[in-house]
């Protein structure tokens, strides 16, 4: 069977599997951050702050951080967390 057909003999489509993907990526992203402790997660305005900054890093490609290989949003959830490059700080 090629890579491309499913089961039923059905081509896939790759720009939907891909969307599928990001999807389930992004799901995956949010469960983590919905299970850092409350105590160990950044306030939600600080939590704003660090991914507007991270959004226009240059080094910032795509939500991964090019000096670290983190996902920006799991390293800016994370209240003891901190730029690589020195953008942000920890409290």
């Amino acid at each position: 069977m090629d890579a491309q057909e499913s089961a039923a003999g059905r081509v896939r489509c790759p720009v939907c599997e891909a969307e599928k993907q990001t999807i389930e990526a992004v799901r995956d992203l949010d469960r983590y951050i919905a299970a850092i402790r409350p105590e160990d997660r950044t306030p939600e305005e600080e939590y704003e702050k660090r991914l507007k900054t991270c959004g226009t890093c240059p080094r910032n490609d795509s939500g991964t951080c090019l000096s670290c290989g983190c996902f920006v949003r799991i390293r800016a959830a994370q209240k003891h967390g901190r730029c690589p490059d020195r953008r942000w700080q920890k409290p």
